[in-house]
């Protein structure tokens, strides 16, 4: 519903369409990640989240400079908007989100995630003015869904 396939895909930009979805695989590769290395760790939820913006912190520093040259200058309010987008976005969430996965597990967890796009749906047409097309309910509705199946139990057999 998003990509808008009966439509034929005309108009859609295939290098933003392939990483829109590239990027949508990394929930769930997140979340593995979670489950199998972090679920039931003993430290504490600051150190995991720590560790790993520390390391994503490095990552970035080694690969930016292949796609892209130093700037001529820093400004001081870009920095400090990128600081606390960092903190409060990145750090308060994933701080949130060990906890979450301490207390509920990460499979229940996970379903914050799914929720994303249908409240950036909502305030994009309340708050920007977009258009609401049928597609954003149909869609919203499969998110939805496939939230309530992640909490189904299997029944037992005798």
């Amino acid at each position: 519903t998003v990509l808008g396939a009966w439509q034929g895909f005309e108009g859609l930009d295939a290098r933003g369409t392939s990483m829109a979805l590239l990027a949508s695989l990394s929930y769930p590769v997140g979340w593995i990640y979670v489950r199998r290395t972090l679920a039931g760790s003993t430290h504490s939820h600051l150190s995991l989240t720590g560790g790993q913006l520390l390391l994503a912190t490095v990552q970035l520093a080694v690969v930016t400079p292949l796609f892209t040259s130093a700037p001529d200058g820093l400004a001081v309010v870009p920095l400090l908007a990128i600081a606390a987008l960092g903190t409060l976005g990145t750090g308060l969430a994933m701080l949130v989100q060990y906890g979450l996965v301490a207390e509920v597990g990460p499979t229940t967890g996970q379903m914050v995630t799914y929720f994303v796009p249908v409240i950036a749906a909502a305030a994009g047409i309340t708050i920007l003015g977009e258009r609401l097309t049928w597609s954003v309910p149909v869609g919203a509705v499969i998110v939805l869904a496939g939230a309530a199946l992640t909490q189904v139990r299997p029944r037992r057999t005798r």
